[in-house]
């Protein structure tokens, strides 16, 4: 089975990157079946805090009162 990669990085480039890296090894079709499917999960979960973080973001723009103390 292959090495999972990390999603511990805060900041939505590193994410982004990670994504990057986890379609290359998709692309490469090696692995099984479960490898595969391990790793489009890591993308999708990925990609899912990389859309609220931007949802955040969009919030703090559009709302910059709220996001004062």
């Amino acid at each position: 089975m292959t090495e999972p990669i990390k999603a511990s990085p805060s900041s939505i480039e590193a994410k982004m990157n990670q994504i990057r890296a986890l379609m290359a090894r998709l692309q490469q079709d090696e692995g099984s079946l479960d490898d595969s499917l391990g790793l489009y999960n890591e993308a999708t979960n990925l990609i899912t805090q990389c859309q609220q973080m931007l949802d955040e973001a969009a919030d703090r723009i559009n709302n910059p009162s709220s996001s004062q103390p």
